[in-house]
C-alpha cells in the first residue's frame, strides 16, 4: 500500500469502476433475455478501500528550563516546527567573584557579597553558611599574627595553617580578604569559609604534582568538611579529596591551577558542590598531559549544581572506574583545549571503565574532538535538557568534532536535546552491546570533517550497536542523515523527520536520508523523509533490511553535481524493504 499511497489517486480508482459499469450495461443491452433460463443481473463491485492515511510524526514539545530561549526548527514545508530550547549566550570576561550561569545573560555573583565593614561576615551569617559546624570560630586575617593572635575576632591569626592546627572537629575557620600563599591539608572535619570568592584567595606558587593547593584528607568515612566563599589557585592542583567521607563545596572559584582543578580520588569519597567555577587548569609542566577541570575516579562521587567548567585542557569532566558517579545540574562545560603533549582530546565529558554521569540542564560548547564520550561496558551517560554544539576537530589532524561518541558497550540516554553545528557525526555509536536512546532530540547542521571534508552525518550506528529513537528531527546534516551499517547494528525509530541532507563536501558527494547497509536492520514507524538529495532511503547489501509502517518519502532532489538520482526508495545488492 505504500507504493499506492505515493502513486495512485481516488480519481483513478473511480474511473476504473465507471468503465466496468459502463461495459456491463452495454453487454446487457445487446443480449437477448433468456425467458427459460433467466440469470441474475450483474452488480458492479464496491469501490476498493484506499490505503490508510499515512500518519505524520508526533512530536512532544520541549518545556524550556527557566531562562532558556524557545526556538522552532522546521521539520518540513507542510508540518509544524520542532520545538527546541537553548540557554542564552553566556557572558564573557566576568570579574572576580562573578561567574556565567546557565539561563542568565549577565554575570552572576559567586556566593554572597563581600563584607563591607569588617574582614568577615557577622557571626550569624557565618553560622548560617556553615550549618552543622557548631564549634568555636577561628578568625584569620592578612593583618593577623600567628604569635600574638589567639584566633578570636579581635586577635586573629595570620595563616590558615595556624588556624587548622588549633581547630577541633566541628569548628569553623573564617578567613578575611587577601591572598593566603600556602598550600593546606584539611585533616579534620572543619568548615573553612572566606569573606567572598572575589576577595579571599588561597594559593601556592610552589609547583607540585602530588599535593594540591587545598587537600581534603580526613581519615573518617563519616566525617564532613565544608569549604565556601573563596578562590583557589596556584602552580599545582586546585581542590583534591583523597580520603573517604563528605565535602561540601559552596561558592568556590578554582583556577588557574595545574593537573586537576577539582579531583575526587578515593573510594566512598563524596563531594557535594553548589556554585563553582573551574577554569584554566593547565597541563603538568613535565609531561604536558592532563589539565582536566573535574575528575572523579576510584569509586568516588560528586553532585554538582550550578557550575562553569571553562578553558581547561584534555577533558572538562572525566569520570573513571567502577562505582564512580557524577550528577551535574545547570552546568556549562566549554572551550576545553587539547592536551599539550600531543594535541589530542579536548573533550567536554569523558566516561569510561564503568563510571556513570547524569547531566540535567547542561551546555557543552566549543570543546574538541567529542562533546561527550562514553566507552567500555557499564559506562553510562544520561542527559536531559542539554545543548551540545560547536564541537571542534582534533587539533592534531583536524578530524572528528562529534557531538556524542559511544563505543565498546557504553550506554547513553538523551532526552530533550539540541545537538547542533558539530562535525563529522552528530551522534555516533559503535560496537556490540553499545546502546543509545534518543527522545525528543534535534540533530542539526553537522558539518563534514575539517581534515578531508567527508561525512557530516546526523546519526551513525555500526558494528553491533543499537539505537532507539523516538520523536526526533534530523535535518541539514551532510552525507547521510541516519546510517545503520554492518552486521548486528539495529535501528528502531518512530516519529522522526529526516530532511534536507546535503552532499558531503568531498568525493563521492553522496547524500542520503536513511541508509541501512551490510547486515544492519532498521524498524521505522511514522517517519518522514523530505527534501533529501540523491536517495530518500537506501538499503544496501545482503542481510540489510528495513521494515516499518507509515513512511513518507517526499521531494527527494537529484544529486547536485550531475543531476542523477532523486529517488525515493532503493534496495540494492540483496537489501530488502518491507513496509507492510
Amino acid at each position: 500500500w505504500f507504493l499506492c499511497a505515493l502513486t495512485a489517486s481516488a480519481a483513478c480508482t473511480e474511473q476504473s469502476v465507471d468503465e466496468v459499469t459502463q461495459s456491463t450495461d452495454d453487454e446487457n443491452e445487446n443480449s437477448a433475455p433468456d425467458q427459460n433460463n433467466s440469470q441474475p443481473a450483474l452488480v458492479p463491485p464496491d469501490s476498493p478501500q484506499g490505503p490508510e492515511p499515512i500518519l505524520a510524526p508526533d512530536f512532544t514539545q520541549w518545556e524550556c528550563p527557566a531562562g532558556w530561549l524557545v526556538g522552532a526548527l522546521p521539520t518540513a514545508d507542510d508540518m509544524h516546527g520542532f520545538h527546541t530550547c537553548r540557554p542564552p549566550e553566556l557572558p564573557e570576561n566576568c570579574p572576580a567573584g562573578y561567574v556565567p550561569t546557565l539561563g542568565q545573560t549577565e554575570c552572576a555573583p559567586l556566593g554572597p557579597a563581600c563584607p563591607q565593614v569588617e574582614p568577615w561576615h557577622e557571626e550569624v551569617s557565618l553560622r548560617a553558611r556553615t550549618e552543622g559546624f557548631n564549634g568555636p570560630i577561628h578568625y584569620v586575617s592578612i593583618d593577623g599574627d600567628d604569635m600574638e593572635g589567639d584566633g578570636s575576632r579581635a586577635w586573629p591569626v595570620a595563616t590558615l595553617q595556624a588556624a587548622l592546627e588549633s581547630a577541633e572537629p566541628g569548628d569553623v575557620i573564617a578567613v578575611g580578604p587577601g591572598e593566603f600563599t600556602m598550600a593546606i591539608a584539611i585533616t579534620k572535619p572543619v568548615a573553612l569559609i572566606g569573606a567572598c570568592a572575589g576577595s579571599t584567595v588561597v594559593s601556592s606558587s610552589v609547583p607540585s604534582e602530588t599535593n594540591p593547593v587545598v587537600e581534603i584528607d580526613v581519615e573518617d568515612a563519616e566525617a564532613t568538611v565544608h569549604i565556601s566563599d573563596l578562590s583557589v589557585m596556584g602552580a599545582r592542583g586546585g581542590v583534591w579529596m583523597t580520603s573517604p567521607g563528605r565535602a561540601h563545596i559552596r561558592a568556590v572559584a578554582v583556577g588557574p591551577s595545574v593537573g586537576y582543578g577539582v579531583f575526587i580520588h578515593a573510594p566512598s569519597a563524596h563531594m557535594d558542590i553548589k556554585d563553582i567555577a573551574i577554569e584554566q587548569t593547565q597541563p603538568w609542566p613535565g609531561s604536558q598531559t592532563h589539565g582536566r577541570g573535574l575528575q572523579i575516579d576510584s569509586g568516588g562521587s560528586c553532585s554538582l549544581q550550578r557550575g562553569f567548567i571553562h578553558n581547561n585542557h584534555d577533558v572538562g569532566v572525566f569520570a573513571f572506574n567502577p562505582g564512580s558517579t557524577v550528577e551535574l545540574e545547570d552546568v556549562a562545560i566549554t572551550h576545553t583545549s587539547p592536551r599539550a603533549n600531543d594535541q589530542e582530546f579536548g573533550r567536554g565529558i569523558n566516561i569510561q571503565d564503568a563510571a556513570q554521569v547524569t547531566v540535567t540542564r547542561g551546555l557543552i560548547d566549543h570543546n574538541h574532538e567529542v562533546g561527550a564520550g562514553v566507552i567500555e561496558e557499564s559506562s553510562k551517560l544520561v542527559m536531559t535538557d542539554v545543548v551540545i554544539t560547536n564541537i571542534q576537530p582534533l587539533a592534531s589532524d583536524q578530524s572528528l568534532g562529534r557531538g556524542i561518541n559511544v563505543q565498546e558497550k557504553g550506554r547513553v540516554e538523551i532526552r530533550r536535546a539540541l545537538i547542533q553545528d558539530n562535525r563529522d557525526i552528530g551522534v555516533y555509536a559503535s560496537g556490540d552491546a553499545t546502546n543509545i536512546t534518543l527522545e525528543d532530540v534535534a540533530i542539526v547542521g553537522t558539518m563534514p570533517q575539517a581534515s578531508d571534508q567527508i561525512n557530516g552525518r546526523g546519526l551513525n550506528i555500526q558494528q553491533g550497536a543499537r539505537a532507539t529513537v523516538n520523536r526526533a528531527l534530523i535535518t541539514e546534516n551532510h552525507d547521510t542523515g541516519v546510517l545503520a551499517a554492518e552486521s548486528g547494528a539495529q535501528l528502531i525509530m518512530s516519529d522522526v523527520v529526516v530532511s534536507r541532507t546535503q552532499p558531503q563536501q568531498g568525493p563521492p558527494w553522496s547524500s542520503i536520508g536513511i541508509s541501512v547497509q551490510r547486515g544492519a536492520t532498521a524498524e521505522i514507524h511514522r517517519t518522514r523523509l523530505h527534501q533529501n538529495q540523491m536517495l530518500g532511503v537506501l538499503v544496501l547489501g545482503q542481510g540489510a533490511t528495513l521494515t516499518g509502517s507509515h513512511l513518507q518519502v517526499t521531494d527527494t532532489q537529484p544529486r547536485g553535481d550531475d543531476m542523477a538520482f532523486g529517488w525515493g526508495l532503493s534496495a540494492e545488492e540483496g537489501g530488502a524493504i518491507d513496509l507492510g
